[in-house]
């Protein structure tokens, strides 16, 4: 589906249940797609995607619906059967499809019922794209407490060796439960790295405390290891310890901030941050003085790049100056 949140969204999900797009319409063998007209330009034609037999725009949905259709033959599925699958944004190569099982959806609903006491009756506003299955989570919670786990989840907190960590200290989420995603789509590959033993790697750092309070303080792979002091680059505040972007982004005209790692053959990584701060004066030594007066010694920007132009949201998002800015490949100052 290439459609923005409209009501149709859900109907057409019900109904066909296959996202579509070029390598996303390949990869799942999707042979229909619904989009928004507006968008029309950016659906795959038949080269690039043969099996896209059927093409509806979201205009003509009302007509169709009103044809004298033959109703299908009800399917025979299990809860354990895929029912939709989601794809990432791709922000490490192509985007990964991750499958929802019938039974993980109705898991999902019955925690939205349970936990968040909605009924019926209850309205929400929806402020985030419709095709991301965690949505209406991440309005209602916060990057800095998420709460306590729901009802048939099992949170652990593992370190780099797969090791489980004492309450209230700090590594990578493992996540299991119905609600769990079961795997990548035709991605064997994928599957086996990011599952163990039907928990599944969240790439999420965080701590579950003696309460069972989960909290999340950064992605894995946003994390800096500079000379073994870890560095969270995205900016929490703990108690009066604050990270570096939510200081870069104090300063008076910083838009945007990004903090990435760059390679150092005694350190490990240097800090390094990239911001975009139309129309300020770009003086990097003030911008670090401010730092300097908020942040631990290991935490400071060793380098500030000013950026021309806004930060890109995924690998594919090189700016017009073709500098990728990524931590794999730091921008040059």
């Amino acid at each position: 589906m290439l459609l923005s949140n409209r009501p149709e969204f859900l109907s057409v999900l019900l109904a066909l249940q296959r996202p579509g797009l070029a390598y996303i319409a390949k990869q799942c063998g999707a042979i229909a797609i619904v989009f928004d007209d507006e968008l029309a330009a950016r659906v795959p034609d038949a080269a690039d995607a043969p099996a896209l037999a059927l093409r509806v725009a979201a205009s003509s949905l009302d007509a169709l619906g009103a044809a004298a259709l033959a109703v299908p033959a009800i399917a025979d599925v299990r809860e354990t059967d895929v029912a939709v699958i989601l794809y990432t944004s791709g922000t490490t190569g192509h985007p990964k499809g991750a499958m929802l099982t019938h039974l993980s959806i109705a898991h999902s609903v019955l925690h939205y019922q349970s936990c968040m006491g909605l009924h019926a009756e209850d309205r929400s506003a929806l402020a985030v794209p419709a095709s991301h299955v965690t949505g209406l989570i991440a309005i209602i919670a916060t990057m800095w407490q998420v709460g306590v786990a729901l009802p048939a989840a099992d949170i652990r907190v593992m370190d780099d060796d797969g090791r489980e960590v004492a309450p209230g200290q700090v590594g990578e989420l493992w996540i299991a439960g119905a609600m769990v995603v079961p795997g990548d789509w035709a991605d064997a590959a994928a599957t086996a790295a990011s599952f163990t033993a039907g928990h599944w790697h969240s790439g999420d750092i965080g701590s579950v405390d003696a309460q069972a309070f989960v909290r999340i303080v950064d992605r894995k792979k946003d994390m800096l290891n500079r000379g073994g002091f870890k560095v969270y680059s995205v900016e929490v505040e703990v108690e009066v310890e604050v990270e570096v972007e939510n200081v870069l982004m104090a300063w008076p005209g910083v838009v945007e901030a990004a903090v990435i790692g760059r390679p150092c053959p005694v350190l490990g990584e240097r800090v390094h941050a990239v911001v975009d701060a139309p129309g300020t004066n770009a003086d990097e030594a003030v911008l670090r003085s401010h730092c300097v007066e908020r942040l631990a010694d290991y935490k400071l920007p060793e380098s500030i790049r000013f950026s021309a132009e806004p930060l890109p949201r995924s690998r594919r998002d090189t700016p017009a100056s073709g500098v990728p800015m990524t931590r794999s490949a730091p921008p040059t100052t």
